[in-house]
């Protein structure tokens, strides 16, 4: 087995991973310094967007795509369909991406 890295930014890493009759392309993300930037908005009171809106949560993306993917579905799914963001962002496995803690 060989794997090589398909792209490396800040926290994140894409590998490509060669199984001999089958391949992998595995994508991981330290997802600490999001954490600590929702605590840190809610803690400071930072829960409302320049336009008055709710800032319900922030994460990254290949979370959204993991939670849609163990669902059978797609993060596109999940994006197109206001209920399914709704339980993602309810999720409690999610809790700690939340900025705003009310219910949506």
């Amino acid at each position: 087995m060989s794997a090589r890295i398909l792209d490396r930014s800040p926290g994140s890493v894409t590998k490509f991973h060669d199984l001999g009759d089958k391949f992998v392309i595995a994508k991981t993300q330290d997802v600490e310094a999001v954490v600590e930037d929702a605590k840190g908005r809610h803690n400071v009171g930072a829960v409302q967007t320049g336009m008055g809106d709710k800032h319900a949560m922030r994460v990254p993306l290949i979370l959204i795509d993991a939670w849609a993917r163990k669902r059978g579905l797609t993060y596109g799914d999940v994006m197109r369909d206001q209920k399914l963001l709704k339980q993602f962002v309810a999720d409690p496995e999610n809790a700690d991406f939340r900025v705003w803690k009310g219910a949506l």
